[in-house]
């Protein structure tokens, strides 16, 4: 049962629900393999550990944002809000980029010149 879970996976787009069915694959396997006469140390053991990254990784998903600032939740607001972008792909691009003030105005980029990596 445990590894018919898994296959289950494969079909998962929403990673809640695969990391839900990844970690009860996971239970279920040790569970078997604690029942049996002569337990799968190895078998069990790996499955241990991907069940604790797997509650890790929920924990990551199910945790409480932190509150957007003004300028953050105006910026949301104005990108069209969760009808086009969850806020927590939207707190995610937040922290990968920083905040500048610029001269109302100021070019940005210069024509036909690349973009530099900082």
């Amino acid at each position: 049962l445990g590894y018919i879970t898994g296959l289950f996976e494969y079909i998962m787009t929403d990673m809640f629900l695969l990391r839900m069915f990844a970690l009860s694959g996971c239970v279920l396997i040790v569970g078997f393999q604690a029942a049996q006469p002569r337990i799968q140390w190895l078998s069990a053991g790996w499955n241990s550990v991907f069940a604790i990254v797997n509650v890790y990784h929920i924990y990551l998903l199910k945790r409480a944002l932190p509150d957007l600032s003004e300028e953050a939740a105006a910026l949301f607001e104005a990108f069209g809000g969760e009808a086009r972008l969850d806020r927590r792909h939207f707190q995610a691009l937040l922290e990968e980029g920083s905040w500048r003030s610029v001269e109302e105005g100021a070019a940005l980029q210069d024509g036909g010149s690349g973009a530099e990596a900082r």
